[in-house]
């Protein structure tokens, strides 16, 4: 996202990132954000763009958001609104501080790029299976693996992000989620601060089953058994539920989308931050 060859104040980086974004928008799906971030071009980048200059794909952005489809092509009005309000209760923390955002994003590219790797492996897997004729088996344990990358790679990152731009916005020290913590408590820290739309589609016991390899098909009902056990002085099984297709991609819908939102009004901002 940052480009720290250049200068923040420097033309030609200015002009090579808003590219950048509007080809992010472009698979985001987001055809009037990326035409907007072009369309300031030329003659903005010079001065280089002020906030004013930004309204236009601010516009467009939300307009876009809340009107887009998820990945199983449908409509999820409630969710994107409750997600982009998160998010703008964020910014409002930003703008208060712009140059402790600005180089809390700045230090964190290698993180936001590995958090875009993973994604981008999702969609691997899903075009592997989109693009051959698979049994409903083999599509529900590629959605397995695909949901377990999103919670390992995409969700705990991007909850680094936000509690980090959160945590400068409040002056406070909030801890970030590490690798070796509970996903459980990431949870209850952003539902803690207003931020539980991002988690609408986080199962822990779902995610630790898949980890653990505690789940199994059944291919008459075409529904899979998640179970999940805690090892502590014995064997407990603390989760044990069958779920049907649609209820799992319902879940893995609302995970994609966190990314998708996150990455891309993160990024709209963040270039905001840098004509500033």
């Amino acid at each position: 996202m940052l480009n720290q060859r250049h200068s923040p104040m420097d033309i030609s980086y200015i002009r090579h990132e808003l590219e950048a974004l509007a080809r992010f928008l472009d698979l985001a799906y987001m055809p009037q954000t990326a035409k907007a971030v072009r369309d300031i071009q030329p003659a903005a980048v010079v001065s280089p763009p002020d906030e004013k200059s930004f309204s236009p794909v601010l516009d467009a952005y939300r307009e876009e958001v809340l009107d887009s489809l998820n990945i199983l092509g449908e409509p999820d009005l409630q969710h994107h609104k409750a997600l982009l309000e998160g998010m703008d209760s964020l910014l409002v923390r930003m703008a208060s501080k712009p140059q402790q955002s600005f180089s809390f994003l700045s230090d964190k590219r290698a993180l936001l790029e590995a958090i875009g790797e993973s994604h981008g492996n999702t969609r691997e897997l899903y075009r592997s299976f989109a693009s051959v004729h698979s049994s409903n088996k083999q599509v529900y344990l590629n959605l397995c693996l695909m949901y377990l990358i999103l919670c390992e790679g995409v969700f705990t990152n991007l909850a680094t992000i936000l509690l980090g731009l959160y945590s400068i916005g409040n002056g406070t020290s909030l801890a970030t989620p590490q690798r070796t913590a509970r996903l459980s408590k990431t949870l209850q820290t952003l539902d803690q601060i207003g931020l539980g739309a991002f988690s609408a589609g986080y199962s822990r016991h779902v995610r630790n089953a898949i980890a653990h390899g505690h789940f199994k098909y059944d291919s008459r009902s075409r529904e899979m058994r998640f179970r999940d056990f805690t090892f502590h002085d014995s064997v407990t099984l603390v989760f044990d539920e069958v779920w049907p297709f649609e209820k799992f991609a319902w879940h893995y819908a609302k995970l994609d989308d966190v990314y998708w939102l996150v990455s891309t009004y993160l990024q709209v901002h963040f270039l905001s931050l840098l004509a500033h």
